[in-house]
């Protein structure tokens, strides 16, 4: 497409329309998935950024934009539709309607794209991306095989318990990792890093039949009340406030909605297979804007630490997050980068703006924050900055915007994060557990399960150290390293947020340590680097003899052994392959984890789901109240009961059961004879099923309904 003119784009892009509309009605399978989710998440995209005579980017920033700006285009045209369709039809999200829509809107801006470039268009040029070299050529064709070698190993370690597969993919992916360091030629680390982010997601989203996680079930929940209706609906009562805040991100209402239909898609799919592939997109981002900073090889080094958390390939518990951290990055390139000029960057950013605010409300506001930050610091020292007073304040209007008039729930939710964080700094200061659980690990406050697991906590200090010494590095010569000042001013208040998680209590509880971890490393992983160079870097000088460059060398090469063997520890490879007895991996080591650790986790074992399949299917749940713990109301039955907020109550021994009423027992209220009732405020309630008075009648256990050697499912009437 590098040198077509206009009407020959036109015959391109309405061919390719025209494949994809034939899929649809045909409703080819595989087909209809597949090219269908490569028009709807690049093609719309592609065609927005010729309009906007975005053309002089980057292969992969023409890329990203035009997926970012798919989503947006997604997003945008469902909200209309939605809005406007209501008015003529009952199901404005349906297929029909969507189809048809998107069809039309999708050639009316081919045309206008056509009669705004009278010249020819410069598209994507591949000179330097396609590989030269046999070796490398391998190495790429290795790289596209990669995620769908990891989506084998997971079937088949749901059919026959064998991880060796996955174990065998972790071992790749180091291997891989090392020769792209050492390689001369960089073209293929755009690649290499796409290909190793979903592979280590889709091992983890595949590893169950079965969605898995907290946010997750409850997001699902919204998704489904979507679909089944096939309309949006802001002001839909659920029944309890967190639901109806998360009703509000279209995130998880209409776009997933547009994807299900479109594609003809389980729901679970979706959220399965896609939202991995469309996340697995933030380390490239993450790699241009460390490149433009640092250079190709350390970019290279500092994603793939990003990736080697488990915060990142373990990130199945916050749908939204997925969808609203790539517009995240992506804004945070646009502020970065020095070669868009003012009206391009202005498009994007409202745009991208818009966008994360209707993803994910708490994304949002961290990014409010960070803009707001940047902007005051550089009016303070009087620094020059890209950010103008005027994009700080449209971002502050569109959230007050859409947080007020639209859905009022993100601001409650802000309002209780405050509330909360100030009324702990004065009452819970001096108390080391309002930290978290997490804190209090990551401190060493709190005892590791084993020797092995407490050496990996040591490696993920290291790094953390790492880290530290990379940002003083960065206070004490910041000019010889030559970092953009807005960049800078970004570590400065990233480096902020993270200590105020270890500082103010309750802050951690609200907005949750490993998730706000994972998010200041999208800034703070170049510093992992640094800091190793300084640290090994300050040893080494020990030995005189030794160069400047080699000495860098060797800094170099023990760094990538830490972060290798970080790796390793970090996807519970280590464990697996030693046999620890208490496993951390769900993907590698699923079938050793005991039913604890596996409610624990957010995992629904089978016999679980089955049982609530069975209960929604044959049980009067319309007219008759359910009893569980508070994990099978929050995970499995989420899943399968409709109205779950006002059909499940929790048991506790003071619960007064209605009559009649159903008891649902998932596997571990089984196997340990205990009733989880309070897991989400650090307090850990639970009860012994003994203590619940129904339970001491023999009529309750004569009316069992149901069992399949795990679950169960009583029938109590008075």
């Amino acid at each position: 497409m590098n040198k077509l003119k206009p009407p020959s784009f036109l015959v391109y892009m309405l061919a390719s329309q025209a494949i994809v509309c034939i899929t649809l009605i045909l409703d080819i399978p595989i087909a209809r998935q597949v090219l269908g989710f490569l028009y709807l998440i690049f093609l719309p995209g592609f065609i927005l950024l010729r309009i906007f005579k975005l053309e002089r980017l980057s292969t992969v920033e023409t890329f990203l934009f035009s997926v970012r700006l798919s989503i947006t285009f997604l997003l945008f045209i469902g909200l209309l539709t939605n809005e406007f369709g209501s008015i003529f039809i009952s199901k404005p999200l349906s297929t029909e309607p969507l189809a048809i829509i998107i069809t039309i809107t999708f050639i009316l801006m081919c045309i206008l794209c056509c009669l705004k470039h009278k010249v020819d268009f410069k598209g994507i040029d591949f000179k330097g991306i396609v590989p030269k070299g046999l070796r490398t050529l391998t190495l790429v064709i290795l790289y596209i095989f990669l995620p769908f070698l990891s989506a084998m190993g997971a079937m088949l370690l749901i059919a026959f318990k064998s991880n060796l597969l996955l174990i065998l993919i972790i071992i790749a992916i180091s291997l891989f990792f090392l020769f792209s360091v050492f390689s001369a030629n960089f073209s293929h680390h755009p690649l290499a890093i796409v290909s190793i982010a979903s592979a280590l997601l889709l091992t983890t989203f595949l590893s169950s039949n079965y969605i898995y996680g907290f946010d997750i079930h409850l997001e699902y929940l919204i998704f489904n009340e979507t679909k089944n209706i096939s309309y949006w609906n802001r002001l839909m009562f659920l029944g309890w406030q967190r639901a109806e805040v998360y009703n509000s991100m279209l995130s998880i209402t209409v776009l997933p909605t547009i994807f299900s239909n479109i594609l003809n898609m389980e729901e679970i799919s979706v959220f399965k297979i896609l939202y991995p592939l469309i996340f697995s997109l933030v380390p490239l981002v993450l790699y241009q804007i460390y490149q433009m900073q640092w250079g190709k090889k350390v970019a290279f080094i500092s994603a793939f630490f990003f990736m080697s958390n488990a915060v990142f390939f373990e990130f199945h518990a916050n749908i939204k997050q997925m969808i609203a951290e790539l517009f995240y990055v992506l804004l945070l390139l646009i502020l970065l980068k020095k070669d868009l000029n003012e009206m391009s960057k202005w498009i994007l950013l409202i745009c991208f703006g818009f966008s994360l605010i209707v993803s994910y409300y708490t994304m949002n506001y961290l990014f409010l924050v960070i803009i707001f930050s940047i902007w005051l610091c550089a009016k303070i020292f009087a620094k020059n900055t890209k950010l103008t007073s005027l994009t700080v304040v449209l971002f502050f209007v569109l959230t007050f915007f859409w947080y007020t008039y639209v859905a009022t729930g993100p601001i409650d939710h802000l309002t209780s994060i405050l509330r909360n964080t100030f009324k702990g700094f004065f009452e819970e200061f001096f108390q080391a557990e309002s930290r978290g659980s997490l804190v209090l690990y990551a401190t060493g406050i709190s005892s590791s399960p084993s020797f092995l697991h407490n050496i990996g906590r040591i490696l993920h200090n290291i790094t953390s150290l790492f880290i530290v010494i990379g940002f003083i590095r960065l206070l004490a010569k910041g000019r010889k390293e030559k970092i953009d000042p807005e960049y800078f001013l970004l570590i400065f208040v990233n480096m902020v947020l993270l200590l105020m998680c270890i500082i103010l209590p309750n802050f951690t509880a609200a907005l949750q340590m490993d998730r706000m971890y994972h998010t200041v490393l999208l800034v703070l992983s170049p510093l992992f680097l640094l800091g190793g160079k300084t640290f090994f870097g300050s040893i080494l000088k020990i030995f005189p003899s030794k160069k400047e460059k080699k000495r860098e060398s060797y800094s170099l090469i023990l760094i990538l052994i830490l972060l290798v063997t970080f790796f390793l520890f970090q996807t519970g490879f280590v464990y697996e392959i030693t046999g620890d007895p208490v496993p951390s991996s769900i993907s590698l080591s699923k079938y050793r984890i005991d039913a604890y650790t596996h409610t624990m986790l957010g995992l629904v074992h089978e016999n679980d789901f089955f049982g609530a399949m069975w209960l929604s299917k044959y049980g009067n749940i319309k007219y008759v109240q359910i009893y569980s713990d508070v994990k099978s109301k929050f995970q499995v039955l989420t899943d399968t009961i409709v109205d779950v907020n006002n059909r499940v109550n929790v048991l506790s021994n003071r619960t007064v059961f209605a009559n009649p009423s159903y008891i649902y027992l998932s596997r571990y209220n089984t196997i340990t004879g205990i009733l989880l009732y309070d897991t989400m405020h650090q307090i850990n309630i639970q009860y012994n099923i003994s203590e619940i008075y129904v339970f001491n009648n023999a009529m309750v256990f004569n009316n069992k309904l149901y069992s399949n050697g795990a679950c169960e499912i009583y029938y109590y009437a008075r």
